[in-house]
Order: structure tokens, then sequence, then C-alpha cells
């Protein structure tokens, strides 16, 4: 398969039910539309936790063609195929590393092992969410895995992996419960579902009270108001520790319900996938119940960048979407249908339709503000550390405990997590900081007097965003350049080279400057910019440049 044009119309990131629907309503009206989703995933991407929290014990998928595992993905995604009969092309396997100034996207072909630059005119970002970690002795064991990984799993290959046939839930929300549904459907025993939520049960307070019905009528345990204490087991899980807290997120004495159990789903929530919006520097605000750290849009779904649109569960996650069978009536395809219509009206310099004006958001309603939790994200969190032995691992790749944290943040301070990061090496792993980013948050801010979730900064992401072979980086194609550079960019070009030499600029941050300069360098010309004015541009590009990848 050849390699897209340089420059497009349209990038949409992310082949959900938000980038299907933006995809088909652009390459409808005729937008040169360029759609890419990285599934089916390989089991490189998958043992390292991305973008889920895959667990370390994987179904053998040797049995399964690359065909079968592409022709399973689509069927569970028709909306891809709707979209390529638009006109849109879509690309299965294909992931963004980078965004960066000017609409330029790092794209690699997982299959092809092959990564170059485009340009975009527009952007959507619908890269969808990730699995809310949680906390407690035991996580790393085979044999537990996120909700939404749990959902991958039973599409992708019908099994949670060899061994696996007792199941049990953590989490009672529209998520956890189509976990549920869908292990029942491929045979497996859910043996228990527990949720923080005292009133998670009542039939008011569910959104399938059938389901609940029909999973406890087969013996199913519903047992509210616990959380877990730890999980146990030798080459793979074996038992699940579950103990009673209080509406205060403490410890009830002597209230503990053991069960046996291989497989433990951690289906507490959804955080929105950052990355992407954070690389471009995009405005971000807190909101608990859409998952904490929310990129901010406008009613067209526009973000602070001009030109890029971030729609779906990356524009605020919740599990709520869960509720909803059809996935092009879910708020998230509203959202991508809405910023296809700004694209195209952006595009063509008309008025967007106003079939859709209004934007639907999906919240958690139940969810307290993040003062309720002192300082964490959610009472699960609270009450993770709450029951926490100092012991417990809170970032799982590198093995940094609770104790590491607390004993770090009185030398580099107690509110910044990257100086944590850089201390502790929490958030270092190869999963990319996914699986303890908002713990570690959350720690800071509860370890403070009167602070917020809010009031922690986010941990910051570097490019690639995804694991790239360096050896694909290293033969990103830059476009050749038409015209010679002006004295301004020479010299740009040339201290830029220098950096990377010396180990201050990432690859994938020159190869993305290298462009950058071609294109300067061409407005700058166009425009016939003066010497002085060239190198007044060629300066704050370099500033931009190592500010971001000086570590």
């Amino acid at each position: 398969m050849t390699q897209p044009a340089h420059t497009i119309d349209l990038l949409i990131i992310g082949g959900g039910p938000a980038g299907q629907a933006a995809a088909q309503t652009a390459a409808a009206a005729g937008v040169q539309t360029l759609l890419i989703d990285e599934g089916p995933l390989p089991r490189s991407w998958m043992e390292r936790q991305v973008p889920r929290w895959y667990g370390e014990r994987l179904p053998d998928t040797s049995a399964v063609s690359a065909d079968e595992r592409r022709a399973r993905y689509l069927a569970a995604r028709p909306g891809l195929l709707a979209a390529q009969a638009a006109g849109a092309d879509v690309r299965l396997n294909h992931a963004c590393w980078g965004l960066f100034d000017g609409g330029v996207a790092g794209i690699y072909d997982l299959a092809a092992n092959t990564a170059w630059l485009l340009t975009a005119r527009q952007t959507i970002i619908a890269t969808g969410s990730i699995d809310m970690p949680l906390p407690f002795q035991g996580r790393s064991l085979p044999g537990v895995v996120g909700g939404l990984a749990a959902l991958d799993l039973l599409q992708a290959d019908g099994t949670l992996g060899a061994g696996s046939q007792r199941i049990v839930i953590l989490g009672a929300n529209p998520l956890g419960l189509e976990v549920a549904r869908r292990a029942q459907q491929a045979g497996y025993t859910i043996v228990a579902i527990a949720d923080i939520d005292s009133d998670a049960f009542d039939s008011a307070g569910t959104t399938d009270p059938a389901l609940l019905a029909d999973l406890e009528a087969g013996g199913t345990d519903l047992i509210p108001g616990y959380t877990i204490a730890y999980a146990r087991g030798g080459e793979t899980l074996e038992q699940v520790m579950l103990t009673g807290v209080d509406r205060s997120g403490q410890r009830v004495p002597g209230a503990t319900f053991p069960v046996r159990a291989d497989t433990l789903v951690v289906a507490i929530g959804t955080l929105p996938s950052l990355e992407l919006p954070y690389l471009l520097g995009a405005h971000l605000h807190h909101d608990a119940r859409l998952g904490g750290t929310v990129p901010t849009v406008s009613s067209q779904m526009a973000s602070s960048i001009p030109g890029v649109f971030i729609v779906g569960d990356a524009a605020g996650a919740s599990t709520a979407a869960f509720a909803t069978a059809d996935p092009g009536a879910t708020p998230a395809a509203t959202q991508g249908r809405i910023a296809a219509q700004a694209v195209i009206a952006a595009l063509t310099g008309t008025t967007p339709t106003e079939g859709e004006a209004q934007v639907p958001t999906v919240r958690d309603a139940a969810a307290p503000t993040p003062a309720t939790f002192g300082g964490h994200l959610t009472a699960w969190h609270h009450a993770a550390i709450a029951v926490a032995d100092p012991d417990v691992v809170i970032c799982r790749c590198e093995g940094i405990t609770l104790r590491d944290i607390d004993a770090a943040t009185p030398i580099v301070g107690g509110h910044v997590p990257d100086e944590v990061k850089r201390y502790t090496r929490a958030g270092m792993g190869q999963c990319q900081g996914r699986g303890c980013r908002v713990i570690v948050a959350g720690l800071l801010a509860a370890r403070q007097q009167d602070a917020s979730l809010a009031d922690i900064p986010l941990a910051s992401y570097r490019p690639p965003v995804r694991p790239i072979p360096l050896a694909a980086l290293a033969a990103v194609d830059v476009p050749d350049a038409d015209e010679p550079l002006l004295p301004a960019f020479a010299a740009l070009q040339a201290d830029l080279a220098a950096d990377a030499d010396a180990g201050l600029v990432t690859a994938a941050r020159l190869h993305a400057a290298q462009y950058k300069i071609l294109e300067e360098n061409h407005l700058a010309r166009a425009d016939n910019l003066s010497d002085a004015e060239a190198h007044e541009i060629a300066h704050a590009l370099r500033e931009t440049v190592r500010h971001v990848t000086v570590h």
C-alpha cells in the first residue's frame, strides 16, 4: 500500500465511533480524508500495555492469521467500511506518534515498520480512552486486566487468555456490566461484581437491572460497598480479597470477602487519551466526571489549536457511553459529525450546518468533586491508598512503591509529578505512564493541605507517544525543498543538527523540525520577508524545538 500524500485536507486519528462518524461525514462532502487506526494491535504493543491495561497474560494468537484478526476488527467496526465507501482513505495498523506545529503529523505503519510525516490542513483527534489504573498488591499478576482491555481481547480473540474461567469484575458501571455481558456470552463464569458504592446495585442506580438479575440468578455475587484489598497467586491470579469500605473510603473492620478467581477485570473507569493534545499545547482543564484532565473544546469540538478538533472519549471519557447499544447513536459519534461539519466549513469558507448544533456530553453524574476524595480522582483511588501497605506498587513498569513516592516528595517537592518522575522513574516505563500517572498525581494532591487533583500539573508526554522502532524514525522522509534556504533557516538547520548530535533533540522532533523549517522558509520567501524577520521566525522555532525536547 502506498503512503498518503505529504499534504491532505483532513487527518482523523482514531477509528472508534467518533472517528468513523467524522470520516463518513467529511468524505461524503468531498473532503480529502485520511483516517488512521492502530488496530488490530500487535502483541508487542499489548505487552507494553499500549494503549490499555492488557496485563501479563495475553491470549495465544499464533493460530489466528493477520487477515482473520483484521476481519474480526472490521466486523466490530462497520463504520470504518462505511467511511471507506464514502471515499475516505482508511488505514488500519497505522498510528500517530506525534503532532507538531503547522498540522504536521508523524505516522507509523505497524505492518510495514515505516514512518513518515504529513501535513494536514485540518485534524480531528479521536483517540478514545484508556483504562483507569488502580494500585493494589498483586495488580501485576497474570490475569489482572483493565476493563477496556478486556473488551479488546474478547472482541479480537474471543478469550481473556489461557486458563481464564472464573472472573471477578471491579465496577458496576456501564463498562463493568459490558465486560460481564460479553464475558458471559463467551462462556466465562462471572464469580463476583464488586463496587465501592454501597448503592451500586439498587434498581434505580444501575444501567442494566435485567443483566444483573440474570447474573445473580446464575450464581454471581453482587457485592456493594467493597473494594479490593489485594490479589494473590503464583504464576497466575488465584484469589481476590475484597474489603468493605465506608462512605469516607476507610476500611470496615472485619468486612472481608475472599473470592477464588483466575481473572480480575478492573473496570472502575476510563481516562481520555491526552498525548496528542498535550504535544500540541492544547488548552486542558479538570473535570473529574470526564476522567480528570480533559481538553477544552468549543461547541464545534474545536480545540484551542487552530485547525485541530478533539472528539469522543479523547475530549472527555465516561463509562456511560457503554449503555448505548448503537455506536452511531453515541454522543461520541455525534461529536464526530459536528467536528466534520466544522472542518467542511473551514475548508470551503462556509457556515457549519445546524443539524447537530447541540454538542452532547456524557458525564458520570454520580461523581462528586475531587475534593470529596481527599485529592484523589475517584473514591476507588482514595480507598486504595487508605487500605494500602507502604510497599504497594504504584508504577508497575519500574517497580516504584508508595513508600518510594512518599520518600521522594520532601526532596523534590510535593506538587510536580515530573520532578517525582525524574527522581524515582515512576512513569518512565514501557507503558509511558498510563498505569500510574493519575495515581501519582492523586498522591501528591492528597499529601497537601486543601489541594485537589486540579492543582497538580499534568506529567509531561514526549514524542514518540507510541513504541516506534528507532530504525523507522531514522528513515522518516522529509519532503525535498524546492527552493534554497534563507540564511536564517540554513543556520537553524545546522544548529538543530548539532543539538541532535549532542543529544538535546530527539530524532522524532528533529525530523518534525526539519519539515517545519522547509515550510517556514517557503512562506518567508513567498511573503518577501526581510533577513531580520526571517531570523526572528527561525529563532522562535529553534526555542520551541529546544523547549519541547530538553529532558
